[in-house]
């Protein structure tokens, strides 16, 4: 969608032949069937060296850091290849795609397009190829603008802390964890990688809450009047209960999850969460798109979904990572960085924060005071 805010900007939409182009689904793109060309918009990621953006530009011995463009043309022996542009955007896309004037973008021309998923293959296709040839030669990472998703993010009401002021810290938290928590939030716009992060920060506590887990699991088999230590299928069920994983947890890692989950997150505080938001709701029960996490059944009002709710991040997470460890898993594909489908994951990194900030508020222990000269100790 394009926005006519000024007369200004109509003037600039109707001295370019707007009607000539197409967004490119997923990405800051644009493309146009007839002249055959796709536009999309790309960003430095890392360190920002103008000493390698003027070599890219401008050669090696160059001292200008101010970004010209390089064209790349097909060898002779291939002349229907596209030409490869680098460059500043030009005046349609600024017209079309607006917000990106000081960023840079890829140009292919040449092609024959007729089709929006055809563009977005080619688009992926050149960039990657020419992306990692500029990593590899000058150690610059580009990669594409992504589609802006304009969701707005549900915040707790102001009016719920309007009476609250900050206090004295009284709570400490475990350094590992919090510490992939803060690495989590400042992964915005990685989806994929700011998901595991906060996954990471709950299996932290992986070990602690199974053996909690185990050891009413161990109380309840050697209460029971009919255990007979001297019989080996009794005996298995005490070993079954008390696997031990390479981390020291118990149990394989899905359960180890529904442990900590079922531990720290109060029912009805883990439902009122997921209904507070009707896309929310709609997406992680399933009723917004097709999807192939688990379910959480909402529909059902007195049914305690903390199981569930693990039970997703734990698939999500195997689609992430592609283990094959569970034999239930065995058929996942990979979630792809960049895919459509990574990008229809919000909601449930909402939901994965979530966890882990209750969590992490479970797990909490009372602040100590230390003299500062026992910090060096």
């Amino acid at each position: 969608m394009v926005y006519i805010g000024t007369e200004v900007s109509a003037k600039r939409i109707l001295a370019i032949d707007f009607e000539e182009f197409l967004f490119v689904s997923g990405f800051e793109a644009i493309c146009s069937y007839s002249k055959g060309i796709i536009e999309a918009s790309i960003r430095n990621i890392g360190l920002y060296s103008p000493s390698s953006m003027s070599r890219i530009f401008e050669g090696e011995g160059s001292s200008s850091d101010a970004p010209r463009e390089i064209t790349i043309v097909p060898p002779q022996h291939s002349p229907t290849q596209p030409v490869l542009r680098i460059g500043p955007p030009s005046e349609e896309f600024l017209v079309l795609a607006r917000g990106f004037q000081r960023r840079l973008s890829i140009t292919i021309s040449g092609l024959t397009i007729t089709q929006n998923d055809m563009a977005a293959q080619i688009l992926i296709r050149y960039s990657n190829s020419l992306f990692f040839q500029l990593e590899l030669l000058y150690d610059t990472t580009f990669i594409l603008e992504r589609e802006r998703r304009r969701r707005v993010p549900v915040r707790t009401s102001r009016k719920a802390y309007e009476n609250t002021v900050l206090e004295y810290p009284k709570s400490e938290y475990d350094a590992p964890a919090i510490s992939l928590y803060w690495y989590a939030c400042s992964a915005r716009g990685m989806p994929l990688l700011q998901f595991l992060a906060f996954y990471q920060a709950i299996e932290f506590y992986y070990p602690r809450f199974s053996q909690v887990e185990a050891r009413k699991k161990l109380a309840n088999i050697l209460k029971d009047p009919t255990f007979r230590s001297n019989r080996d299928d009794h005996v298995d069920r005490l070993i079954s209960a008390i696997t031990i994983s390479r981390s020291g947890a118990i149990g394989d890692e899905r359960s180890q999850l529904r442990s900590v989950v079922n531990h720290c997150l109060d029912p009805s505080d883990l439902r009122t969460f997921l209904e507070s938001d009707t896309d929310r709701e709609a997406h992680v029960s399933g009723k917004a798109a097709k999807q192939r996490f688990h379910k959480i059944p909402l529909q059902n009002k007195d049914l305690d979904v903390r199981n569930d709710v693990a039970d997703r991040i734990y698939d999500i997470r195997c689609r992430i990572v592609h283990t094959k460890s569970d034999a239930r898993d065995s058929d996942l594909e990979l979630l792809l960085p960049f895919s459509a489908e990574a990008d229809l994951i919000a909601h449930d990194i909402d939901l994965v924060q979530f966890v882990a900030k209750s969590v992490l508020i479970s797990a909490c222990s009372p602040s100590t005071n230390p003299r500062a000269d026992h910090l060096l100790d």
